[in-house]
């Protein structure tokens, strides 16, 4: 029995290993694995320095500030005016200041009252001036003195007019130097096109006026007895009430 132990304890038995591609052994398959498993091993902790923080001067779009007065982009109706954002005072200068979707209400406009139509907003201003003077009043809030695009436009600007007050009030039509006369050339003071018209009988007639002085600005309410809405020509510096729009 001593013998037969010694004999099979001496003998080895071979095994067989397929050669790898450079003639040494096989890689082990599950001892690979295991390695790739260790690589992609994700509950390693990140270093806090791998970590991306968003840059303290990029921030969302709903906290852009543009115009710096404390109301984000998100909630400003107009971002790139610093004097318009919700709870602003209203101003009278053609911009929706506070935020609340109508322009200038509750505004003091020098003595203009304010009035909208078909989105569209006006002054009407009873103080007496000159079309020059006039139109820069208007400007001076934002507005210009207005153009009148069609009848209903023409009927409500006329009607609110005369309401205030039943005398002559310019608009923003004016007949440049070297047209035409009488009634060639006449245009909107905000570069609308003049495809609308409501001249009374005879007009325009370039001359006429009381001063002697061609008449090349235009204004609604000419027969202040008669309230017929027409249109009519008059010396520019003659001092009439006058009607504001924002272009």
């Amino acid at each position: 029995m001593m013998g037969i132990g010694l004999l099979l304890s001496s003998c080895s038995v071979p095994v067989l290993r397929q050669p790898g591609r450079d003639g040494g052994e096989e890689p082990d398959a599950g001892r690979d694995a295991g390695l790739a498993d260790a690589q992609l091993d994700t509950s390693a902790d990140v270093p806090e320095d791998a970590v991306s923080d968003v840059p303290e001067d990029i921030e969302m779009d709903s906290a852009v500030d543009n115009d710096d007065d404390g109301s984000p982009s998100g909630e400003d109706c107009d971002d790139t005016d610093p004097n318009s954002f919700p709870g602003a005072s209203e101003d009278c200068n053609g911009h929706d200041n506070d935020c609340d979707g109508t322009v200038d209400e509750g505004s003091t406009c020098m003595g203009c009252e304010r009035a909208e139509f078909e989105s569209r907003s006006f002054l009407f201003c009873s103080g007496r001036a000159a079309w020059g003077n006039a139109q820069t009043n208007c400007e001076g809030f934002g507005y210009t003195l207005a153009s009148i695009r069609n009848p209903r436009e023409d009927s409500w600007a006329s009607n609110r007019a005369r309401g205030i007050l039943n005398e002559p009030w310019w608009v923003g039509l004016r007949q440049p130097a070297g047209a035409t006369e009488p009634s060639a050339g006449w245009v909107w003071t905000d570069d609308s096109p003049l495809t609308y018209t409501n001249w009374s009988p005879g007009q325009p007639d370039g001359f006429g006026s009381a001063s002697g002085e061609q008449e090349d600005c235009g204004h609604l309410n000419r027969n202040t007895a008669v309230p017929d809405g027409l249109w009519n020509d008059n010396a520019c510096r003659a001092p009439f009430a006058f009607v504001c729009a924002i272009p």
